[in-house]
């Protein structure tokens, strides 16, 4: 990946939405793609004609989409009973337990990592972003109590940069079902940019900036609030800059 690219795999994906093609989207019908930030002022040739002018609004930040209806309502109830089946246990925050995040996760690893609904939404994500699968983490199936909740935290992990694998470039989000209160993921350096749970949507944003996609951008730190009433499941995938799933078959962690 070099620099520009996450900028064009963000307009990409926002411009084949407004063509309205499920085909260019997850496939899942009704879906809705929307650019919550987005980092300059951008247009599609079709709105900008042959003036190269658009009336779009600007929206100064780095990218973060939401897709309304990634995940079908069969697809999360799956990955909830995958994540029951293999058992959660206390999440860690990077490679320790913490009282700043107190949910509980399992990696979706081996016969889990080869359930067909799973491999059919990896697929998909590798089509919406253009990523190839050998840079996807295993996905993360998330359980939030009541009370529960992640504090501030980034993606990004500055000793990968030095590994095979190289840094996670993108988090996709996926809430798996509808939290009856709180639960929010919240941006704080975005203008307090929240967004409150809702079964089958997904989340994308960049854990590094477009023109050096080895730093990290500080500016996607975010926070897992806390769950007010009833219970939030969730899943993460992280996308790594280079081959992540070599690395990890040999150990190279």
């Amino acid at each position: 990946m070099k620099p520009g690219d996450l900028n064009q795999m963000f307009e990409q994906i926002v411009d084949n939405a407004k063509k309205k093609t499920k085909e260019n989207i997850s496939g899942i019908e009704d879906d809705k793609v929307t650019a919550h930030s987005q980092p300059y002022h951008y247009h599609t040739s079709e709105e900008a004609g042959d003036s190269g002018e658009s009336d779009q609004d600007y929206h100064d930040g780095p990218w973060v989409l939401t897709f309304d209806n990634f995940l079908s309502s069969k697809e999360c109830d799956i990955l909830i009973s995958l994540g029951d089946q293999l058992g959660r246990t206390r999440s860690l925050a990077g490679d320790k337990y913490s009282s700043s995040r107190t949910s509980s996760h399992v990696w979706c690893t081996e016969s889990c990592d080869l359930h067909p609904t799973v491999r059919e939404i990896i697929q998909r994500i590798s089509k919406v972003t253009g990523v190839p699968e050998v840079n996807f983490e295993h996905i993360q199936l998330l359980k939030y109590e009541e009370g529960q909740f992640y504090k501030t935290h980034h993606d990004y992990i500055s000793e990968h940069r030095n590994m095979p694998k190289g840094v996670r470039i993108l988090t996709m989000f996926f809430y798996l079902n509808d939290v009856e209160d709180g639960g929010g993921t919240r941006f704080r350096k975005l203008d307090h940019l929240t967004f409150t749970p809702q079964k089958g949507m997904a989340l994308l944003w960049p854990s590094v900036l477009d023109e050096n996609p080895h730093s990290i951008d500080q500016r996607t730190s975010h926070e897992a609030m806390p769950v007010l009433k009833g219970k939030k499941y969730a899943a993460n995938l992280w996308l790594h800059i280079r081959d992540f799933r070599s690395a990890f078959d040999k150990g190279c962690m």
